[in-house]
């Protein structure tokens, strides 16, 4: 019987997390959040995820929320553009 090996490249990353409840309030996130907006998690607990977007992705956002059902967990994805600490605009795939 012949074996064969095959070498595969692959190419993996660890994504962001942050987690918010059904008001949009941030209840959750990793450091990778912390550095990427430039906040502490204890900045960030509690405040409205939107407050971190720029104006057409915070519509979309809201758009999104208005059409959920209550407990229910979606897990659609878009492109968003994140503001930081220093407003600096960051795309981000949420």
């Amino acid at each position: 019987m012949a074996t064969s090996s095959v070498s595969a490249s692959v190419n993996l990353h660890r994504c962001a997390l942050c987690k918010i409840d059904l008001k949009g309030k941030i209840v959750y996130v990793d450091d990778k959040i912390e550095a990427l907006l430039g906040y502490s998690k204890e900045e960030l607990f509690g405040k409205s995820f939107s407050d971190f977007l720029d104006k057409s992705s915070k519509a979309l956002i809201d758009q999104l929320f208005s059409q959920r059902n209550n407990y229910e967990i979606f897990y659609d994805a878009t492109n968003l553009t994140i503001l930081n600490r220093e407003k600096k605009a960051i795309t981000a795939r949420a």
